[in-house]
């Protein structure tokens, strides 16, 4: 008996039951023994998703675990990471080609929509894909898939290597991106599309709820340390907290005042190199907290924005794979030092009365460099 099996690429951000559903209908229409999920890399899913979406998009690891989830318990289903060990920048026929390598004994029908019949028919490597795969091509309610084939000579002498399936009924509104607004808003219906163990990994993650802030750019700019705001420390006034937090690692004053000036990246590329006081591993996330702390306070405009991020999880998410202070945004892995002190903080300035201002008002702040966050607080008569 010929073994079947499906493939199903996609972004999966995140992972829902529809997916689930749409897989199983696809088995289920070639009569395949096993499924295999083939998520798309972060960089490949952000370029495929729309300007104002893009650092919505879930990191790898987080994806994984996701459709791990979803296939726990049905030995037919895996998920495949294939695509995160290349250079390929997203699923390509090659990808596919790696994939029937590890299964070589196996009939792979790939997952594709109803557009893919006539885009393969303009590839010059068309007859090399169908020798090699079959396709499994998902139809939307109220279209006809086979029209395609009806009208081209070359899709009409290779139909049998595609199979049209119907799109499960109710599926219709769970676009991700739909899901991904939906779980923000707490909406319930949305929480049962990603099933209860899906919604506690991404309320851990601070995917629920508007509840996550996972780039230090934009609006949330100014939580990075890379942010124009001068800073003073032991008399010696900065121009930025990552030139003030650089400088703490030198012995004498001396050279601490080298970084006085110094752009953001001048300051970071200097700090690699200076003679490291002795204690600097034990001291190094104090003097972190401290230099916030001074940022913050002495630039009261900013500690109203902190305070106005409400409950939101930070996360320095970065794409250099700095694992200490923040998050590889691709991976998921850190352990985010930078977002728990800023979160710390921002406790701080609630608990002694600063008054919130939405990052996202729009307005950037006007900073003016001195001391002191005592006029944010509430009015004596208020």
């Amino acid at each position: 008996m010929e073994k079947r099996t499906v493939v199903f690429p996609a972004t999966f951000s995140p992972a829902t039951k529809a997916h689930l559903a749409i897989m199983k209908a696809a088995m289920q229409a070639v009569g395949a023994q096993k499924g295999i999920f083939l998520p798309e890399p972060l960089a490949a899913a952000r370029r495929m998703a729309k300007a104002e979406e893009r650092n919505d998009i879930m990191n790898d690891r987080l994806r994984v675990d996701l459709l791990c989830a979803l296939c726990d318990g049905d030995e037919r289903l895996s998920v495949d990471r294939t695509a995160f060990e290349g250079t390929d920048k997203g699923i390509s026929p090659r990808l596919w080609g790696v994939l029937k390598w590890k299964h070589p004994d196996e009939h792979l029908f790939v997952i594709r929509n109803q557009r893919w019949p006539y885009l393969l028919s303009k590839l010059p490597e068309r007859n090399a894909v169908v020798e090699r795969f079959s396709f499994a091509i998902l139809q939307q309610p109220d279209e006809d898939a086979a029209k395609a084939f009806d009208r081209s000579e070359w899709l009409d002498k290779h139909r049998d290597a595609f199979i049209v399936f119907d799109l499960p009924q109710g599926l219709e509104e769970m676009l991700p991106s739909d899901v991904r607004r939906g779980l923000r808003a707490g909406e319930e219906r949305y929480r049962e599309a990603v099933g209860e163990t899906g919604w506690q990994m991404l309320n851990c993650f601070g995917y629920t709820g508007y509840n996550r802030v996972g780039l230090f750019r934009g609006e949330y700019r100014f939580l990075s340390n890379f942010y124009p705001a001068k800073v003073e420390l032991d008399g010696i006034v900065y121009d930025n907290s990552e030139a003030a937090y650089q400088a703490q690692k030198c012995v004498t004053r001396e050279e601490r005042e080298w970084f006085r000036s110094l752009e953001p990246l001048d300051a970071k590329n200097l700090g690699a190199w200076v003679y490291l006081r002795e204690d600097w591993n034990e001291v190094r996330f104090d003097a972190m907290a401290a230099v916030l702390r001074a940022k913050f306070t002495q630039n009261p405009e900013l500690a109203a924005l902190l305070v106005g991020t409400g409950d939101k999880v930070l996360v320095e998410g970065n794409t250099w794979n700095d694992r200490l202070w923040g998050e590889n945004i691709y991976t998921g892995e850190g352990e985010n030092h930078l977002g728990r002190l800023l979160m710390a903080l921002r406790k701080e300035l609630r608990d002694a009365g600063v008054q919130p201002v939405s990052p996202l008002s729009g307005q950037e702040p006007a900073l003016n460099g001195q001391p002191g966050w005592e006029r944010l607080l509430p009015a004596e008569n208020d």
